[in-house]
């Protein structure tokens, strides 16, 4: 029996998981064993293989590895861990033949024509290095400077790049955080520091799932005086290091452009500036709209952004991103994949 298993001794009292509903009568061992589902009813034999942890690369070599032992009629191997999250169960649902379970009452039963699963039961076995939310809050901005190159040369230049893009975060919170981005296979460490990210796509899958733009007041929508430069009052702003930037939704049009105009859409710590410089008219319907402003009290909000040769300042690529995935008409997303919007990120050329 490996090690693996020495970390799950409850498991060798139980005769139930997912609930009760797969059932085994002996005990558990790496050697053919019959499992029954009485419900349906439904039996197969499988392999039991225990792990006290899973990463996605771990996923994608179960995957495969089932798919070659269902094609070579050997018996399948059921996958056991503490915990699969529902991004563990989307991923192994990705496999045509896979059995895996845990120990919170989790699991995907699929060997068609059957299939079985159940998900939503929370995790009773959390990992004390795993950050809870590691592609939200303050966290995502490890995600995001990641994207930016390949090679990172260990977590101090991480945290340089971060407070040069306007973000800030403790060297213990990176070192988890880093330390659940391998979890997840989207990094990987080579000798005793680098930091290689291997999979940019997964780990842009992970940020549109889960981050979240930081809470504000608004929007808030006014007309413009006919005769402002918008120019100069950006360029002002700028001066007096207001602190604002475009919405990452309207930043889509540095890569594409729509057939309709629309108001400027900003956020903004300091909407007196743009009051008071831009001699702005509240109105109470957007269709009368020439500026929305939704005002943010957040560094995560202006984090990467990006400030152009005329003053604007746009909102950060993967932000940028990030909306242009999310529940957008077809008629306004950017042409093209991410690698567009992503294009000042070295890893993504």
């Amino acid at each position: 029996m490996n090690t693996e298993w020495t970390a799950l001794n409850p498991l060798l009292d139980r005769k139930s998981l997912m609930e009760g509903k797969l059932l085994w009568d002996s005990s558990l061992n790496e050697v053919p064993m019959d499992f029954r589902v009485p419900s349906v009813p439904y039996a197969f034999t499988a392999i039991p293989e225990i792990k006290s942890k899973i990463s996605s690369a771990f996923i994608d070599h179960f995957i495969e590895t089932a798919w070659q032992r269902q094609a070579h009629g050997s018996t399948p191997v059921l996958l056991i861990v503490p915990y699969l999250s529902k991004p563990h169960l989307d991923h192994l649902d990705q496999g045509k033949y896979i059995l895996a379970a845990d120990l919170c009452g989790n699991g995907l039963l699929k060997k068609p024509p059957f299939y079985m699963r159940l998900s939503g039961n929370p995790n009773l076995f959390p990992s004390p290095t795993r950050v809870a939310r590691p592609y939200s809050n303050t966290s995502a901005q490890a995600a995001m400077v990641l994207l930016e190159k390949k090679l990172w040369q260990g977590q101090q230049q991480i945290l340089e790049r971060m407070e040069l893009r306007g973000g800030k975060m403790a060297k213990g919170q990176l070192s988890k955080v880093i330390s659940s981005y391998q979890q997840d296979g989207v990094i990987r460490r080579e000798g005793k520091t680098d930091i290689i990210v291997h999979n940019p796509g997964r780990l842009l899958d992970r940020l549109q799932q889960e981050w979240r733009q930081p809470e504000g007041e608004g929007p808030y929508h006014y007309r413009l005086p006919p005769d402002l430069h918008w120019k100069e009052l950006i360029m002002k702003a700028n001066e007096k290091k207001v602190k604002w930037c475009y919405s990452p939704e309207y930043s889509l049009r540095r890569y594409a452009s729509f057939g309709e105009e629309g108001p400027i859409v900003l956020w903004t710590e300091d909407p007196a500036f743009f009051w008071e410089y831009g001699k702005t008219e509240a109105v109470n319907s957007p269709a009368f709209s020439q500026l929305s402003l939704t005002f943010i009290n957040s560094p995560l909000a202006f984090f990467q952004t990006e400030e152009a040769s005329d003053g604007s300042i746009w909102s950060g690529p993967v932000m940028t991103w990030i909306q242009s995935s999310r529940g957008m008409p077809a008629s306004r997303k950017p042409p093209g994949d991410y690698t567009r919007i992503l294009s000042t990120s070295a890893i993504l050329n």
